[in-house]
């Protein structure tokens, strides 16, 4: 994410102006399934959105998003196309599912609020609740002279509301009724912290890190913050040592006039072993990660080493595609033989549901699944 930041800063006027063109006039529309779409699917529990578009860079000049709706047991039940021109996002909520396009990110579904995007600025951080009441999508409006994020809140029920940052985002955690957002000083290091705070009611404020935490401590690789469920959130402090990052955990709850309380403070060990291939933070503050053997590992909150999970047959890293994952129980997918494959962290060993993959969706090289979201 931090790369697609710094190539937004940069991005040239005249090629900019040449994908407004070429992309000019193109808006989503959606095309007809193999079986009939009504506005509850959009939102119903255990369906899958896959999200097609640019995925490498340089990112091709006849980018499309497309958004592909599949039921639980694999059934494609519609899909949505329209301009692109970063990397795709779905965003589900209980009132329906927010997709990212060049110009707008929609809602699809029970409601239909939309949010205007300008100058085909790329979400970079995101996330939903996992009870489905609201998503939060951080839109980069940098340009080559500054820095500048806004995050924007979108509710269940087709409202939302946006808010100027006044730091570098790098880490979000979503809950049912707050969000929290860490990053660091624009002018500052990564390890000059600061944080903001937003609401379902569509308030926001940068507000106090809790008391003892230590706002320049040494930076680390996994998220500074986390969900827990239950209104639970964790903020974390690190420290490195070789393969292993040793936690500081400061759970904490939002009081009535906005600050942090403080419940306990813990400490967790993350381990990331040399040969992993691809790695990934998981709901409740854990991790996961796929070791070039297709060994899955899981770093549990309450264990000093990894859980190995289970190993994939004949796994490459090239196969692996992100899954945001409903709930609490972390999925992941593989593209193999023109098919997509929902595994489980837990027990990946076989495939939950298998999806087409629709080739169809793309126009160059490019695109690809950026990612599946499953609807909670």
């Amino acid at each position: 994410m931090r790369a697609a930041t710094t190539f937004k800063a940069v991005f040239s006027s005249a090629v900019f102006s040449g994908i407004l063109a070429l992309l000019a006039g193109c808006s989503p529309a959606q095309d007809a399934g193999p079986t009939a779409s009504t506005a509850q699917d959009w939102s119903e529990s255990g369906n899958y959105i896959v999200s097609y578009g640019p995925v490498l860079e340089p990112f091709g000049n006849n980018s499309s998003n497309s958004y592909y709706l599949h039921e639980p047991k694999g059934q494609e039940i519609a899909h949505v196309q329209g301009s692109g021109s970063w990397t795709p996002v779905a965003l589900p909520t209980n009132g329906g599912s927010y997709l990212y396009f060049a110009d707008s990110i929609q809602q699809h579904g029970l409601h239909s609020g939309s949010v205007e995007i300008h100058d085909y600025d790329p979400i970079t951080y995101f996330g939903f609740s996992p009870e489905g009441s609201m998503a939060v999508a951080i839109v980069n409006s940098s340009q080559s002279d500054k820095f500048a994020h806004q995050a924007i809140v979108l509710k269940e029920d087709g409202t939302n509301s946006t808010h100027d940052l006044p730091l570098v985002p790098h880490s979000l955690a979503v809950g049912e009724k707050h969000a929290i957002v860490i990053g660091y000083t624009p002018a500052g290091t990564a390890s000059d912290r600061r944080m903001f705070l937003l609401d379902a009611e569509g308030d926001g404020r940068e507000i106090a890190f809790p008391d003892g935490y230590e706002v320049n401590s040494p930076d680390f690789k996994y998220p500074h913050v986390s969900y827990l469920g239950d209104g639970l959130f964790e903020i974390l402090q690190g420290r490195v040592e070789g393969s292993r990052t040793l936690l500081t955990a400061f759970e904490v709850r939002v009081s009535g006039d906005d600050s942090l309380d403080t419940e306990q403070v813990t400490e967790h060990v993350m381990t990331l072993h040399e040969d992993f291939a691809v790695t990934r933070t998981l709901q409740r503050g854990e991790n996961g990660f796929i070791d070039k053997e297709g060994r899955v590992f899981i770093n549990r909150r309450d264990s000093a080493d990894p859980e190995l999970t289970g190993t994939i047959e004949g796994f490459s890293e090239e196969q692996f595609i992100p899954m945001n994952s409903a709930g609490f129980d972390p999925k992941f997918a593989l593209e193999k033989g023109g098919k997509i494959e929902v595994r489980s962290w837990n027990a990946p060993e076989k495939p939950l549901t298998t999806f087409d993959y629709h080739s169809e969706a793309c126009k160059d090289s490019s695109c690809g699944v950026s990612s599946i979201s499953e609807i909670s």
